[in-house]
């Protein structure tokens, strides 16, 4: 009796554990498919710190839209520089451009970008810097820049509406 009994919490417990395992892999192979659908990395940290340093305005082109906004000074530029979150972004295929993004310095163009920017839910609220004319890097954008291109994007299509 003792054996029966010692043999089926035996199986119990090694059943429990393969299932476990099998959790434990389904998620790890979802989290892997997740992170690693992205074809693009989060912009160096080194490249940031040179815009940082060297970045004296920013221009942003808005598309569909009969305006641009500029950062005309080193201030300003850092103010839109802190948009950019170090995490990287999984662009998504049916999001629309909002903006075309030149960081300028002294010599020119230092970095170009795109914006991608949408209500919260629908995870188009990212950058993808290029490198030599092609996607490179794609960034989240912080709360801060949310929260600046809402407020930015929003009074636009409101006065927009009005008129």
């Amino acid at each position: 009796m003792r054996l029966i009994l010692l043999l089926t919490i035996s199986l119990l417990f090694f059943q429990c554990g393969d299932k476990k395992k099998e959790a434990t892999t389904a998620s790890t192979d979802t989290l892997t498919t997740t992170t690693s659908s992205s074809d693009f990395e989060s912009i160096p940290r080194e490249k940031m710190e040179f815009l940082w340093n060297n970045c004296g305005s920013i221009d942003f082109i808005v598309i569909d839209q009969p305006y641009s906004i500029s950062a005309n000074n080193q201030q300003q530029a850092r103010a839109f520089l802190r948009h950019v979150s170090m995490d990287v972004a999984t662009p998504i295929s049916n999001c629309k451009k909002t903006a075309t993004i030149s960081y300028l310095g002294s010599d020119g163009i230092l970095l170009d970008a795109d914006l991608y920017f949408a209500d919260l839910n629908t995870g188009c609220n990212y950058f993808v810097f290029y490198e030599e004319g092609k996607p490179k890097y794609a960034n989240r954008i912080t709360q801060e820049g949310f929260d600046y291109y809402k407020q930015i994007f929003g009074s636009v299509q409101v006065q927009t509406e009005e008129k």
